[in-house]
């Protein structure tokens, strides 16, 4: 994601939208999110680990093939840069959830609040 030369973040939130096959209502799905913004001559490297830090949601299984939206804010939104690249890796954490079936992920929307 590449972040607006006139961005100021004050609050940077990202949007995680998902769906899966099977489920019960008490189950969960936790996501992990490591990411890293890159500047003019910093090295992109796909096997580089992007955290600055993991930051993780939790989400509770609605329906069946219905959209879920779970909403998390990067707890150093401060550390992105106007006019540099955002590198974003999304995950499941199997380990910390309790979900029996498959979750797909859809997309995820960026948003920034200045």
């Amino acid at each position: 994601v590449h972040i607006p030369p006139s961005a100021t973040p004050s609050t940077v939130k990202l949007h995680i939208q998902w769906t899966n096959a099977s489920g019960l209502t008490t189950e969960t799905v936790q996501w992990d999110v490591d990411w890293r913004s890159v500047a003019n001559d910093e090295v992109i490297d796909a096997t580089t680990t992007p955290s600055v830090t993991a930051d993780t949601v939790s989400d509770t299984w609605i329906a069946q093939g219905d959209l879920h939206t779970a909403t998390l804010t990067l707890t150093t939104g401060s550390n992105i840069v106007a006019d540099d690249l955002l590198e974003i890796k999304i995950s499941r954490d199997v380990v910390n959830d309790n979900m029996t079936g498959d979750a797909r992920l859809v997309r995820a929307i960026f948003e920034i609040t200045s």
